[in-house]
């Protein structure tokens, strides 16, 4: 044992310059492959670790046979994506089969969660590079887990017992739920995610044969901002007012939604009739709005794809509901959010709607 932590203290700048180039190497492979990763971490076994080991495990003889002294762990959002890196992995690394497993096969009676686990080395198409060429011979862990899994993972780690066979047998049945509980909710995300992308590939279609059908949400708005032509015109109108440029943000959706529920807009079809009756006075009541906001700004700034959607809604707010109305649907709406200018943002829209001319009034 005291051969191999010579070996170890020896090498541990070589270790450390190790572990950061992989974590580095891991995510670039992933993020070039479009894989959208929870975490990645990695981490180096410390001399006392490497201690432990060598005492648990018997017939270590060199440094080299401990093939997870650097290590990197893959956290994915969902189950199904496991695999898919797998693959990656599998393509971009040499694999030391040996010492790699598949804990959820192998393993397969055991309770909760299990990770893929590999072991794996640099190519030699990447040790050619001069950033890699002092890695060559060694080896790391890598393990990948679904985010429930990890989720698990850590929380059986934390109470201490692993396996069937340490658990008291009170404490199974309940082990056995929560396992089964977690498996299940692994699974459920998966098809969410797959109906909403369905939802998504779909709503523009929905939107053109049957419009009143058509909810406000995060996907349906989106899809209108992106195809309606009477909104682009709209957009591009307040943009050239306030010279700005437009950019793509769904995070201001939800706000949209809220401010356009409020308006009573609650369908796309109310969205799409409202823009086409009513496209010269969105123009016209942003104009009055915004202008004081906005007078003398001659360097372009930026706003959102949809900005005109603020505009409509502040529009039918200002004009069907009262002052009272709108403090308390703001008061509500950004609970917890300080807006010392409330009053005055409500009367400026009051002030910009008393200016419209009689056919918007």
């Amino acid at each position: 044992m005291d051969e191999i932590v010579k070996q170890f203290e020896k090498k541990l700048i070589e270790f450390e310059n190790f572990q950061i180039k992989t974590e580095l190497l891991v995510k670039d492979i992933l993020t070039a492959n479009s894989i959208n990763f929870h975490q990645i971490t990695s981490r180096l076994k410390s001399k006392e670790s490497l201690q432990k080991k060598i005492i648990k495990k018997q017939g270590y003889n060199n440094l080299r046979d401990i093939t997870d002294i650097v290590g990197s762990r893959i956290i994915l959002y969902f189950e199904d994506d496991v695999d898919k890196v797998a693959e990656i992995i599998e393509n971009e690394f040499q694999i030391d089969h040996e010492n790699s497993i598949d804990k959820r096969k192998i393993d397969f009676d055991r309770f909760g969660y299990l990770s893929l686990h590999y072991v794996v080395s640099l190519k030699k198409d990447r040790l050619k590079l001069i950033e890699y060429r002092d890695f060559k011979g060694l080896k790391f862990e890598i393990q990948i887990r679904s985010i429930l899994q990890h989720s698990w993972a850590e929380i059986e780690h934390d109470i201490g017992y692993k396996g069937k066979h340490s658990i008291p047998d009170k404490a199974k049945r309940r082990f056995s739920r929560i396992a089964a509980l977690l498996e299940t909710a692994d699974l459920e995300f998966v098809q969410l995610r797959e109906e909403l992308t369905e939802y998504e590939v779909n709503v523009s279609n929905e939107i053109l044969i049957n419009p009143s059908k058509v909810n406000l949400n995060q996907a349906s708005i989106q899809s209108f901002i992106d195809n309606n032509s009477d909104l682009a015109f709209v957009d591009s109108k307040i943009a050239e007012k306030l010279n700005i440029n437009l950019d793509r943000d769904t995070n201001s959706i939800e706000e949209m939604i809220a401010l356009l529920e409020f308006a009573d807009i609650t369908t796309i079809k109310d969205l799409i009739d409202f823009y086409k009756e009513f496209n010269p006075c969105i123009i016209e009541f942003s104009s009055n709005w915004r202008e004081k906001s906005h007078e003398n700004n001659e360097k372009k700034g930026s706003g959102v794809n949809g900005i005109s959607i603020y505009d409509s809604a502040y529009y039918l707010i200002s004009k069907n509901k009262s002052e009272k109305e709108f403090s308390a649907f703001y008061t509500d709406y950004y609970k917890g959010y300080k807006f010392k200018n409330r009053e005055i943002e409500s009367r400026k829209m009051k002030d910009a709607y008393a200016k419209m001319s009689k056919s918007c009034r």
